[in-house]
């Protein structure tokens, strides 16, 4: 773990004094500021690390497992990530001043932490009024809406492939998710039917890395065994990559003879050849922007572009 060098929080504590000083800035507006700065300090923690992070939730889940984060302190700043998505993607998410001082505090735990520098009075006073309600705040269980299956974003902890020869193929994903908790278990089942159709989802464990996020659909709990689930028949699970290809190049793989994937690299080697289609194209591309960008839009000044 890459430490918070003092110059790094020092900085982040002056933002963060501003932020409060600033006339006229209300909660909905702070609160997303946290969670920015609340990236920047995994981000410096685990910047030496060579694995990819798809999120901000990948990060904390594996400094968590990986750095023995302590336990009041992931809650909090789990706490802090999950109500500021909230904030951003919930309009009416009802906002107090509770709400933002437990938010900051969580911020300025994890800053004192992770690099030593403790707390400025100024910040530590914005929160002391409100802090007898911080516990029961951070420690509130996150309770799923009933509902029959869930669609959910998912960090996987821990990966279990049990013995096949004894049990139906399987693996078990285990994973913190907003929706339903942390550590939580997914079972993926080979769900193929006798005609054929359906899923084998139980080897999804030899292309998902461990802290890998992924977005799962169809998720049902068990009877009666809290923190267990299953992917169900139409389940579909997503693994976020970090890099994206034009669908149409992949497609283009496509050929009458058969498949072959080198083609898109074997495109690139190859000359580009300009043609009357390409021009006309991003021709007929920048006009639009222009027209959709430029209230004064000229025709002959774009043309002559």
């Amino acid at each position: 773990m890459s430490a918070l060098i003092p110059q790094q929080a020092q900085l982040l504590y002056d933002k963060l004094e501003e932020l409060l000083r600033q006339e006229g800035l209300t909660e909905r507006e702070r609160i997303p500021a946290y969670r920015r700065a609340l990236e920047e300090v995994y981000r410096a923690i685990t910047q030496d690390e060579k694995r990819y992070f798809g999120s901000l939730s990948a990060r904390m889940a594996f400094a968590r497992t990986e750095y023995k984060i302590p336990t009041n302190l992931h809650h909090q700043t789990t706490h802090l990530r999950v109500f500021a998505n909230k904030v951003v993607h919930e309009g009416d998410c009802p906002l107090s001043a509770t709400d933002d001082a437990c938010c900051l505090y969580a911020l300025c735990h994890a800053i004192e932490h992770f690099s030593g520098e403790p707390t400025p009075k100024f910040l530590r006073d914005s929160w002391e009024h409100y802090q007898d309600r911080f516990e029961e705040i951070f420690h509130a269980k996150r309770r799923p809406k009933t509902k029959p299956s869930y669609r959910l974003r998912a960090v996987i902890q821990h990966i279990y492939v049990p013995d096949q020869v004894h049990t139906k193929a399987h693996c078990v994903l285990y994973c913190d998710t907003d929706e339903l908790g942390n550590n939580i278990a997914i079972k993926c089942w080979d769900n193929r039917r006798e005609d054929g159709s359906g899923a084998d989802l139980s080897r999804v464990h030899e292309f998902l890395p461990l802290y890998s996020t992924i977005f799962i659909t169809d998720v049902k709990p068990y009877d009666g065994r809290e923190g267990e689930y299953y992917a169900g028949e139409r389940s579909l699970i997503v693994l976020e990559s970090d890099y994206l290809l034009e669908a149409k190049e992949l497609a283009e793989c496509s050929q009458y003879d058969g498949d072959n994937p080198l083609l898109h690299l074997l495109k690139r080697f190859a000359k580009t050849e300009v043609t009357d289609s390409m021009l006309l194209g991003n021709l007929a591309g920048q006009m639009l922007d222009a027209i959709a960008t430029d209230p004064d839009f000229e025709y002959d000044a774009c043309f002559n572009r």
